[in-house]
Parts: C-alpha cells; structure tokens; sequence
C-alpha cells in the first residue's frame, strides 16, 4: 500500500519554486546560494540598506518598513 503512495508522487518541478527570504548573514544566505544550486529563485526582501548586498535583493517600501517596525 506505501509502494502505491510513492509510485504516485510526481517530480517537483524547482524551476517553479520561489524562496521568500528576508536576505539576513547566515541561514537565509545558505539557503539562498543552496536553492539557487537547484534552480530555486529566491526573493530577498530588505529594506534600503547597503549592507544587504544579494544579487536578489526586492527592497521594500517605506510604508511596509515601519508597517513591520509596529
């Protein structure tokens, strides 16, 4: 009965996958040059900061800045 469970599962199609990060030193970096080794994109969310430096860095507003600082 597993076997039949597993022989329906379907590949996952990574091209497909988005990662939503919020860019920090450490893990989100790691699983950022991790996923993108299997074609994951990932979105590294940061407010204006020189300091956040990934090639995939979405900057957000200031609105949603001080709507996260509440």
């Amino acid at each position: 009965m597993i076997d039949d469970f597993f022989e329906n599962i379907k590949p996952i199609d990574l091209s497909m996958a988005i990662c939503h990060s919020g860019g920090a030193d450490g893990a989100d970096t790691y699983f950022e040059k991790i996923g993108e080794e299997y074609g994951i994109i990932t979105k590294a969310y940061s407010y204006k900061t020189p300091k956040h430096n990934s090639p995939n860095k979405v900057e957000i507003s200031e609105e949603d800045y001080l709507e996260g600082i509440d």
